[in-house]
């Protein structure tokens, strides 16, 4: 058999770290003291600066001009860089100390740029997001005309420009702006607390290993009562019941502190964002936000002006999903109702109220990657995320929210064992889109599961007659050779196939397995009941050997 290379996101993330090696070695400096001037320098010999001072504080419509002499562009070149990109701006998270405390310089976003030039001509424009200095984000490319302004959609915090003319360009005047305010670098151990409930806790569970692939390091606490309602814990703060557990992921394993007040929790650090966020079963009920100004306003008066609030939108239960307490008969047992009804709470009930800096929408994340191949199934029981990629997809929306920058997943260097890279392109999608469009779905352009990393042209596929809601057991002693079928809570997310032996599924035999979809073999020495059996596996590909 000819077998290519299953791991399609090679050649992509070449491609991006070439760029990110291009933009660590000719980033342009940006300097600057408190009472001074940004002075942004092209290169040795070229520099753009702005007139006005800025101090504390967020600016908007800076004008950069090009200073003694315009900025030329050859034609079909640029200033000796292969690759034909000239950086104009760096941005993002790109920081250079300004006093002596913790705080440092931050390009928020791009707003808009404008050139003029004695050419009437197009340049193509590259643009994206910069976490900082080593890696570069790609986002768009498109075409820009002179003497005619430019609008970002999405806020980028850097971009290239490329001339594709026979001659060279002259720019005589480059006018860009951009928002920046001081913000505490937030490599420096940012500290994260969720009031919330097991919601919270799926998003916990990934989250710092996500931010540490990334090179931030932050401290994320949840505190944890299951099915915690705004109204709960409310109530829970003013009578200081200590029915709480503080949790925390330590490496890959989870650290508890029970028996904890609300109050204790808040009081435990210095907090830089507290989150909040309604109960699963309430969070598209707008009955249920009746305390929510009073929860926050008390918290804000036990933490100052400091730490930012954050309002955190959770999920819809799955399609599917049965509901023991008949939270999901609110909304007629249907997905779309529920997350209307979350949409339609944050619009009337939360974002009118004004209580928080920033919202951080993972239900509409969810609901972007349900679009995909992936389908309705990253729950474990119908509400709480699957263990592994679900969580992973929360996490990912969480960092990306938290910090304000688009991540670019593929770069990330942290990978949960079960998690493939075809799965990586699916999460960026829906995490950037819901950044994009918190309040709508985007409907994924993965769509289509494919097998094209293999030549099948010398296999045959095999009928696996499989057979849904049923499990083997090969440790069971009653049933350890049959189907089990129609167990509550267990079957239900389990389908099984025939059983294969050695002539039926030989030496050589390829099994392909969607993302998220595990499987567990079961193994068979002799007819009898088994000692152990494998947990479940996520690869994509299990090739059979002896």
């Amino acid at each position: 058999m000819k077998k290519r290379n299953i791991w399609i996101l090679s050649s992509v993330a070449i491609a991006l770290s070439v760029l990110g090696t291009l933009l660590a070695k000719n980033h342009l400096m940006i300097t600057r003291s408190v009472d001074t001037p940004y002075h942004i320098y092209l290169n040795s010999n070229q520099k753009i600066t702005t007139n006005d001072t800025v101090s504390d504080g967020e600016v908007t419509n800076t004008v950069l001009t090009a200073e003694n002499h315009p900025i030329t562009l050859a034609g079909s070149n640029i200033i000796n860089h292969q690759d034909g990109w000239q950086t104009l701006l760096p941005g993002g998270y790109i920081y250079n100390p300004v006093t002596t405390s913790e705080y440092h310089n931050k390009i928020t976003g791009i707003k808009a740029m404008r050139f003029t030039s004695d050419n009437s001509c197009d340049l193509s424009i590259h643009y994206g997001y910069a976490p900082n200095e080593q890696q570069v984000v790609y986002s768009f490319e498109d075409t820009i005309t002179a003497n005619t302004e430019y609008i970002f959609e999405n806020s980028p915090s850097y971009f290239y420009l490329k001339n594709n003319n026979t001659f060279a360009v002259n720019i005589n005047e480059l006018t860009i702006s951009f928002s920046c305010h001081e913000e505490e670098y937030p490599n420096n151990n940012l500290k994260v607390l969720m009031i919330g409930n097991s919601f919270s806790d799926d998003t916990v569970f990934y989250s710092e290993r996500v931010a540490n692939g990334f090179g931030i390091n932050i401290e994320l606490y949840d505190a944890y009562i299951a099915g915690c309602t705004i109204e709960q814990h409310y109530t829970n703060l003013n009578n200081d019941s200590a029915s709480y557990s503080m949790r925390s992921m330590n490496g890959s394993s989870w650290s508890y502190q029970n028996d904890k007040t609300l109050r204790s929790i808040i009081e435990y650090r210095d907090w830089d964002i507290i989150t909040f966020q309604q109960a699963s079963g309430s969070i598209g009920r707008p009955d249920s936000y009746q305390n929510l100004t009073n929860l926050v306003n008390q918290v804000r008066n036990m933490v100052g002006d400091k730490p930012r609030f954050y309002w955190y939108q959770t999920w819809a239960y799955d399609a599917d999903y049965s509901d023991y307490y008949d939270y999901f008969s609110y909304f007629n047992n249907d997905q779309m109702a529920m997350f209307d009804a979350i949409i339609d709470c944050y619009n009337n009930r939360v974002a009118p109220l004004g209580l928080f800096e920033k919202s951080i929408f993972a239900g509409t994340a969810v609901q972007n990657m349900r679009t995909s191949y992936m389908g309705d199934g990253f729950t474990r029981d119908g509400k709480h995320m699957s263990s592994v990629h679900g969580r992973y997809l929360l996490a990912n929306n969480f960092i990306s929210n938290l910090l304000g920058i688009d991540l670019d997943i593929t770069n990330n260097t942290y990978l949960p064992d079960d998690v493939n890279a075809t799965f990586l392109p699916l999460v960026k999608e829906s995490v950037r889109n819901a950044r994009l469009h918190p309040l709508t779905i985007t409907n994924s352009e993965y769509t289509t599961w494919e097998l094209e990393e293999y030549d099948l042209s010398d296999y045959t596929e095999i009928d696996a007659e499989l057979v849904g809601c049923s499990f083997y057991n090969s440790t069971d002693s009653s049933n350890y050779s049959n189907r089990i079928g129609n167990t509550s809570g267990t079957s239900n997310k389990y389908v099984t196939t025939k059983r294969f032996t050695r002539s039926t599924l030989p030496v050589g035999s390829i099994i392909f397995c969607k993302e998220l979809f595990g499987y567990r073999p079961e193994a068979w020495t002799g007819d009898y009941q088994q000692s152990s059996r494998p947990g479940e596996q996520y690869d994509n590909v299990l090739e059979i050997t002896e």
